[in-house]
Formats: C-alpha cells, structure tokens, sequence
C-alpha cells in the first residue's frame, strides 16, 4: 500500500520546479551521491552499449560514464523523455 507523505505536485508545481535543470553541484551530499554512483558503476559494471537517466538533473552521472548511447531524461525542458 502506498501512503503519500506530502500532497502530490501539480502541474503548474511542477513546471516551476523542473524550469530549468537542476545543477547537483551546489550540494555537497549529491555530488557525494554522483561520485559514489559513478564509481559503483564503473567498478561493478564497466562500459555499456545503452545507459539512461531517466531522472537526470543535469546529466552529471551519464556524462561520466562510458556508454555507446546516452538516454538522458528529467521534466526540465530540453530532454527528450
């Protein structure tokens, strides 16, 4: 059973949140979160053929991984899903 915590966004929230990208370098515990999951994915997984990030902020984890095709998503605008 799923319990909300919070009321959901509305679209409107949710155009103004997701206006631009947001940019993971402000904070120091997600670029922690970004250089832990790099490093896990270069260590356990090596390169792949497809990578996505279908919640991408601004794209950090994908552009330092190696992957032959990059899927990169967000509800910013300019992301192709």
């Amino acid at each position: 059973m799923r319990v909300r915590l919070r009321p959901a966004h509305t679209p409107e929230d949710l155009a103004r949140i997701y206006e631009v990208p947001h940019d993971s370098e402000k904070w120091a515990d997600h670029r922690e979160r970004v250089d832990h999951t790099v490093d896990m994915i270069d260590k356990e997984i090596g390169p792949v053929l497809r990578a996505a990030d279908l919640s991408c902020g601004n794209g950090n984890i994908l552009r330092r991984i190696t992957a032959d095709e990059k899927v990169y998503g967000d509800l910013a605008p300019g992301y192709p899903i």
